[in-house]
């Protein structure tokens, strides 16, 4: 008799938890590329390469890293995105000089945006 009312509420109880988890995560995966705008960086487009990663079970990024000349530097930008149908990719080529808003992470730049500069 226990076993008929405990056995249910387990169930729901470990449904709900599972049901708030994957809605979090997916809130995280749908505001990955809303990137606060705390400062600019310039520089001239060395190279760039797109990987797909795994965020949460079925949810996955397009990480786009690109490769920043900026006076003698080298500067690692990473666009952040979540991998949809309707996603637009960046229209970035080698040797473009570019002006990328975003913020600093520990040892990336993550972009937010980008302005292409006409020389």
């Amino acid at each position: 008799m226990v076993a008929a009312i405990v056995i249910p509420l387990l169930l729901l109880y470990f449904y709900i938890v599972t049901k708030r988890e994957y809605d979090n995560h997916h809130k995280k995966w749908i505001n990955l590329d809303k990137v606060c705008e705390d400062s600019l960086i310039t520089g001239k487009v060395i190279r760039i390469s797109q990987t797909k990663k795994r965020f949460y079970y079925n949810k996955y990024t397009q990480e786009t890293e690109i490769i920043l000349k900026s006076n003698s530097t080298n500067i690692v930008v990473k666009k952040i995105m979540p991998l949809t149908i309707s996603m637009n990719s960046l229209d970035i080529r080698v040797g473009d000089h570019i002006v990328c808003y975003g913020q600093w992470q520990k040892d990336f730049f993550q972009m937010s945006r980008y302005i292409k500069q006409v020389n």
